[in-house]
């Protein structure tokens, strides 16, 4: 029993050293992956929390890839193209009521990835 402990805490450890590494090269992807390997390994850990919300405030949160494709940023390769719409989502959903702001679609998204992701709470704005 001992010894599992042990060697969990030095796989959690060695995750988030190389999160701390990655985050002093800012190589959020990197950071994200291993602060989410630490925080799988021990759900209480507040540096994998620390870091994973410094990686959501820093970069900010990516957008669910159907919601990435309906609104492309200006100046960007897609946003002067014309590419294909993207499809249409079916009508007849009646799993989630439809959102009026996709703003607030966003940061709901945010949070339940975030919750799944194991975090118990959500990050604070005035971190960096």
């Amino acid at each position: 029993m001992q010894s599992d402990l042990k060697d969990r805490e030095n796989k959690r450890d060695i995750a988030l050293g190389a999160a701390t590494t990655c985050a002093k090269d800012k190589l959020w992807g990197c950071v994200r992956e291993r602060a989410a390997q630490a925080l799988a390994i021990d759900v209480s850990s507040a540096d994998a929390q620390a870091l994973l919300e410094r990686v959501i405030l820093t970069t900010g949160w990516k957008p669910l890839a159907g919601a990435a494709a309906s609104a492309p940023r200006a100046g960007t390769p897609q946003a002067t193209t014309n590419a294909a719409p993207p499809p249409t989502l079916p009508t007849h959903n009646t799993a989630a009521p439809a959102a009026t702001n996709t703003a607030a679609s966003g940061v709901e998204a945010q949070m339940r990835a975030i919750r799944e992701s194991g975090w118990k709470k959500a990050p604070s704005a005035n971190k960096q």
